[in-house]
């Protein structure tokens, strides 16, 4: 076993072990080779808890997701057919991406990419910051293999956040909120290069290009992280909450709330499972003090569905209607 494999022993809980086992078996089966990349790779290098696992396969990532699926306890939460990239949740509550290896080429700034299947080190040489450059090979004879082609374990040392290319934000510029994200929960500095390109595309108004449905997957990322509260603090001083919701400002923001609910999530030991739905959670707290108009125009920039919504704005009633049934079993 390699060192690096022993290290990802190290971090994953049981049922994460669990999952990467049976994604390495059938990929293995499949005759593809398998890498762990982004979120997942970063965190690990740099020490932090591995809350989901990104994997990154070198052929057809949905009909693999699709196979995987037919194991009891797996199930396909979303298919991204543009990128052929699935959500998993693998028994527990191992949550996982499975993307194809791409290239994607952007015929102007902030236009929709051209994609096409690639290998694992085209793949990340397209990829945001070189912190998420980083592959670890999961199967097949290169197992324990580590590929970092832009140096990204040396910015993980600095704690420094560094593009990838020159044109890395003007590509895409939804990168300005991860950027944000990831500056706020890793505390990272934002390397000089890195920043004057920041400066630019907010200048040459390139933000207000981000399409409601990269809107939406943002905020679903920032739902899930344990700082959530202090990410929309920094995108409200940076001026891009506004994107989100103009009305996300000032009171209306409910930072007490987020910061009541972020201590409690720190406070929960990591691997405990308990089934907490997170996303729901937090979009309750996001829009407890917005108006309907203010809520209806919130599922209009970020392409979130209502049905979604009354489901978090339903969570209250439910928790107090459990909290008499608890209540009533103790008599």
């Amino acid at each position: 076993m390699s060192d690096y494999m022993f290290m990802l022993d190290s971090h994953l809980s049981g049922d994460q072990t669990r999952a990467v086992g049976q994604v390495r078996q059938v990929a293995e089966q499949s005759g593809l080779n398998l890498f762990l990349t982004g979120g997942a790779m970063r965190d690990m290098m740099a020490g932090f808890p591995l809350r989901d696992l990104d994997f990154t396969v070198e052929g057809p990532a949905i009909k693999l997701a699709k196979t995987l699926a037919e194991r009891d306890g797996i199930e396909i939460v979303s298919i991204d057919e543009g990128r052929k990239q699935a959500e998993l949740r693998l028994g527990g509550d191992v949550s996982a991406s499975l993307a194809m290896a791409r290239q994607e080429k952007y015929p102007k700034p902030a236009a929709k990419p051209q994609i096409t299947p690639a290998t694992i080190h085209q793949d990340l040489a397209c990829r945001d910051f070189t912190v998420n450059a980083i592959a670890l090979s999961v199967g097949g004879a290169s197992r324990g293999l580590l590929l970092d082609p832009t140096n990204g374990l040396g910015d993980l040392a600095r704690k420094e956040l560094r593009v990838i290319s020159n044109h890395t934000l003007y590509d895409d510029p939804s990168r300005l909120f991860r950027l944000i994200r990831f500056r706020t929960r890793l505390a990272f500095t934002v390397d000089d290069r890195t920043a004057s390109q920041y400066r630019n595309v907010r200048e040459a108004g390139l933000a207000e290009k981000i399409s409601p449905a990269a809107l939406g997957q943002e905020l679903r990322a920032i739902a899930t992280d344990p700082a959530a509260g202090d990410i929309l603090k920094a995108l409200e001083e940076e001026g891009l909450l506004s994107l989100i919701s103009p009305a996300l400002s000032g009171a209306k923001l409910n930072l007490a709330s987020f910061s009541k609910l972020q201590k409690i999530q720190q406070s929960l030991p990591f691997g405990l499972q308990l089934p907490v739905d997170r996303q729901s959670l937090f979009l309750s707290t996001l829009v407890e003090k917005l108006t309907a108009k203010e809520r209806l125009q919130l599922l209009g920039a970020t392409n979130i569905d209502k049905a979604t919504l009354d489901i978090a704005l339903k969570l209250e009633a439910r928790a107090a209607k459990f909290e008499k049934e608890l209540a009533a079993a103790r008599l």
